[in-house]
Parts: C-alpha cells; sequence; structure tokens
C-alpha cells in the first residue's frame, strides 16, 4: 500500500467522501430507527410490547417521576406536567373493583378474595 505522501506524488488524486444519501441521512436523524421501533411495535410478535405494557410503563413513571426531589429536576417537571392529562385520563378509564358487582364470594385468602361478579352497565 501507499503511504498518502507517495500517493499525492504520483498524482493521484486522494478520496473524496460524498454526504450520505436521503436513506443514510434518516437513520442519522432517527427516523429509520423509529420506523423500525413503531413497526416492531405494531407487530403481533411476542417480543413487542402491547399497548397496555406501554400504558402501564408511562403511568409507573408518571408515579414515581411526582415525587418532590425529582419534580425539583426541569426536565422531569416538564414530564410530569405534559402527561399529566392523559395519565388522568387513563387512570379515570382503567377498570377498578367498582366497575363491578359482587355476585357470589367464592374462597377468601390471606390476600385477597375470590369471587363472581358482573360488570355494572355504566
Amino acid at each position: 500500500m501507499d503511504s498518502p505522501d507517495r500517493t499525492r506524488r504520483k498524482g493521484r488524486k486522494a478520496r473524496v467522501r460524498f454526504p450520505p444519501k436521503m436513506a443514510e441521512a434518516e437513520d442519522v436523524n432517527g427516523i429509520g430507527q423509529l420506523s423500525g421501533l413503531e413497526a416492531n411495535c405494531l407487530s403481533k410478535s411476542s417480543a413487542a410490547p402491547s399497548f397496555e405494557a406501554l400504558l402501564d410503563t408511562l403511568i409507573c413513571l408518571y408515579g414515581e417521576c411526582c415525587s418532590r426531589t425529582l419534580r425539583k429536576e426541569k426536565y422531569v417537571a416538564k414530564f410530569v406536567e405534559s402527561a399529566k392529562a392523559v395519565v388522568t385520563r387513563a387512570r379515570e378509564l382503567r377498570l377498578c373493583r367498582d366497575d363491578f358487582d359482587l355476585l357470589q364470594v367464592i374462597d377468601k385468602g390471606a390476600f385477597d378474595e375470590v369471587a363472581v361478579v358482573r360488570m355494572r352497565n355504566a
């Protein structure tokens, strides 16, 4: 292999690197990664997290970020304010014990009870 000095002496031009093509530029900006993540989430494979799992993660993260020590951070406070409406609405729409009528208690355990219930018509 020729050294850079020898290449110049022989009159050869140095290789020039051109800017990446559009497809490569999209990956540099993260658009390719984002579309790959979206395709992974929308696929029916078991590796992709479900909508409920992502919603649970958002609610959990919101709950953790609401502590006084974390809210002092600028970006955490921004996240809490921006996610507040979504998390509040998600909590309202989730099923809870009050959404059901108790028909019969089957068994009581150390932690909770097993029962036959009917969903209330709200």
